[in-house]
């Protein structure tokens, strides 16, 4: 997992040195045009649904994101972020005896993709999708023992649509967790933004 978390601190070193520099030159926009590159961060609710749903409980967590523009309507961006499951409660049959158990599954995740702004304008309705890998890792407790599973990569993506207002965002997407097993790897991803850069 050490080797995980030196990736993931290595990645987000690098957005953050690529998006400094652009945010520290960029001049404010003027009013009613978009920011040519914004900073900001998310916070984020990951709710799993199907046959994902019937095994992990809601997730919880944030992002780091960055926003470049690269025509009046469109953006591309960079996200990472980390999301903790909330554990499960499972009761498993045994013939005449059961066991309970509790499940989570936390997640790491770097993404890629683009914002479409379908007014042109800073505020108003907004398409977003996503590509990037998801670093998963499972968390397992039954009575007083406690085993979290190996962390596996899985290559992932989003599509959504959100409102923007002001420095604020809202959106809503389709997460899949793992592209070669959708079905059962799905989640609505609910997020909440702040432009660091409208500060």
């Amino acid at each position: 997992m050490s080797q995980f978390r030196l990736v993931f601190a290595s990645a987000l070193l690098a957005l953050t040195c690529a998006a400094a520099p652009a945010l520290a030159q960029e001049p404010a926009a003027p009013p009613g045009q978009i920011q040519d590159a914004v900073g900001g961060v998310d916070l984020a609710a990951f709710i799993p649904v199907g046959d994902l749903g019937d095994f992990y409980n809601l997730g919880f967590g944030g992002f780091v994101r960055y926003e470049r523009k690269l025509q009046p309507n469109f953006a591309w961006t960079g996200r990472i972020g980390y999301l903790r499951g909330i554990a499960k409660e499972s009761t498993l049959q045994f013939g005449t005896s059961s066991t309970t158990i509790s499940s989570a599954l936390d997640n790491i995740t770097l993404r890629l993709g683009g914002v479409y702004r379908l007014s042109g304008q800073p505020n108003g309705l907004f398409l977003s999708g996503e590509l990037g890998a998801n670093l998963l890792s499972g968390r397992v407790t039954s009575g007083t023992t406690s085993t979290t599973g190996d962390t596996k990569a899985k290559f992932g993506a989003g599509v959504g649509a959100g409102f923007r207002t002001g420095a604020l965002s809202f959106r809503v997407a389709l997460d899949l967790l793992d592209l070669t097993e959708a079905a059962k790897t799905m989640g609505a991803l609910v997020s909440v933004g702040w432009d660091l850069k409208a500060l």
